[in-house]
């Protein structure tokens, strides 16, 4: 196998992208460094390794990528580079100066299974700072915002309703941004003095089930003498996602098992024997 041909297998394993082309630039290879097609070609050859180019877009499953807005000016921004590919992350703080306009937003992200991770700051030093800070089964469901010369205002909204229409100056938007099924993932866009362009990168909803109850129905076990019985099971799943709760899924199956008795001596029969009762005892 060639480098180039372990550099893509490398990546394929590790979900971390579809691999797109790759080019030879060394005769040695480290697997661990296969940039994305983002990264600069000079930079690229500055490392001397085989490397794998990647389609940003499907770095994370069903991750849908919104609308551009604002304009593309200074310097530009992935909190993907933050958080990485290897787990899905979820905003838990919001921190956000604004005046007039946004002049900057940094987000401080978390995980369900890996620890906090906080993203660069984007922006200016001007402005009042406001924060959001999110539970741990609190996600941004719709996004408002207005452009102008920059980005003047951004108003997240919860599944749990809240809302930070305190930190911004004027509440006209210009966009809304709202995916049925999909929570906000992580940010991108560009900055100078202000925040000039901002983009929402979203991801389906997780799902969490776990069985609530388990319901033994005796009166439907079938048993019969050298026959296996069956018996039903009913189970009640519930939908513990933190944006669609209260929902609830039952589900039955049937499942048959051997099971096996034993009878010992006490079991006992009774007579009447004029007027007087007997009891006989089999062995």
């Amino acid at each position: 196998m060639s480098s180039a041909e372990e550099c893509m297998e490398e990546c394929n394993k590790v979900s971390i992208c579809n691999i797109w082309n790759y080019y030879t630039i060394a005769a040695s290879v480290n697997i661990n460094q296969c940039f994305l097609k983002s990264a600069a070609k000079n930079d690229v050859e500055e490392t001397g390794v085989i490397t794998g180019y990647c389609d940003r877009s499907q770095i994370i499953k069903d991750l849908l990528r919104g609308p551009v807005h604002g304009y593309a000016i200074e310097n530009a921004f992935d909190d993907i580079e933050t958080i990485g590919y290897n787990d899905i992350y979820f905003p838990k703080r919001i921190n956000m100066r604004a005046g007039s306009a946004i002049d900057a937003i940094q987000i401080d992200y978390q995980s369900v299974t890996k620890p906090d991770l906080s993203g660069t700051h984007h922006g200016g030093s001007g402005g009042g700072l406001c924060q959001l800070v999110f539970g741990l089964n609190e996600r941004i469901v719709k996004v408002q915002g207005r452009i102008k010369d920059g980005v003047e205002s951004l108003i997240f909204t919860t599944n749990e309703g809240r809302n930070n229409k305190n930190c911004v100056s004027n509440a006209k938007v210009t966009f809304v941004e709202e995916y049925p099924g999909y929570v906000l993932s992580y940010l991108s866009g560009r900055y100078g003095r202000f925040l000039q362009q901002i983009r929402f990168n979203w991801i389906r909803e997780e799902k969490a089930y776990r069985v609530s109850s388990v319901v033994y129905d005796l009166s439907k076990a079938i048993i019969t003498e050298n026959s296996k019985p069956g018996t039903v099971f009913n189970t009640t799943l519930t939908n513990y996602s933190p944006v669609v709760r209260k929902q609830f899924y039952t589900f039955t199956y049937s499942v048959t098992e051997s099971r096996s008795f034993t009878f010992s001596t006490g079991l006992t029969v009774s007579k009447l024997f004029r007027g007087r009762k007997v009891v006989s005892q089999l062995l």
